[in-house]
């Protein structure tokens, strides 16, 4: 943990952030005893022998005045097809939490509210995870649409740490059921 007064860090400037467990507290925090001003980078990375588990979340930036700004890029968001790290912005706090990639508002699953954040900001460059940028480019763009396809309906298994299923996508009988019923309202 650093602690300073305040902290302001311009667009040239990298704040390098590794989590070993939040359970046992081993993560990196920075302190700002005022306000933090936040623009450039944010590189974050699980540490050797990390057990960071899925949904976990690290206060890696604490500031009781008050954060304003979001970091433009964030490296070290990718973990692997399904997984990454979630950068979010609180009045006070900079959390990041291991999460499903397409999951923006971190429920444990990725689904249309997920797609509805992605496609509010489509296009939209100074974004972060909650609006759809899921690769930590700065843009919400076809990238991060990509990785909500690629895991759509996937959810966190509650009973396993680290594990993610697929949700089943309605079957046929539910559809063909839907339309019986449609229909039979027509005839009345």
């Amino acid at each position: 943990q650093m602690t300073v007064s305040s902290w302001e860090q311009t667009e040239t400037g990298t704040l390098a952030m590794g989590i070993l467990d939040d359970s046992l507290g081993n993560f990196d925090q920075l302190v700002s005893l005022g306000t933090a001003d936040l623009d450039g980078n944010i590189d974050v990375s699980l540490l050797p022998g990390e057990t960071f588990d899925l949904y976990e979340t690290a206060e890696v930036l604490l500031a009781p005045g008050g954060i304003t700004g979001i970091f433009e890029t964030v490296a070290g968001v990718i973990l692997n097809a399904t997984e990454g790290l979630a950068v979010t912005y609180e009045a006070t706090t900079v959390d990041v939490t291991r999460a499903i990639l397409g999951d923006a508002n971190l429920d444990g699953v990725v689904d249309g509210q997920d797609f509805v954040a992605w496609n509010s900001n489509k296009f939209s460059s100074g974004t972060s995870w909650a609006t759809g940028d899921f690769n930590g480019d700065g843009v919400t763009d076809g990238q991060d649409f990509v990785h909500w396809n690629t895991n759509k309906f996937m959810m966190a298994d509650a009973g396993l740490a680290n594990a993610v299923v697929a949700v089943p996508e309605p079957g046929l009988s539910l559809w063909l059921l839907a339309g019986c019923a449609w229909g039979w309202r027509r005839r009345r």
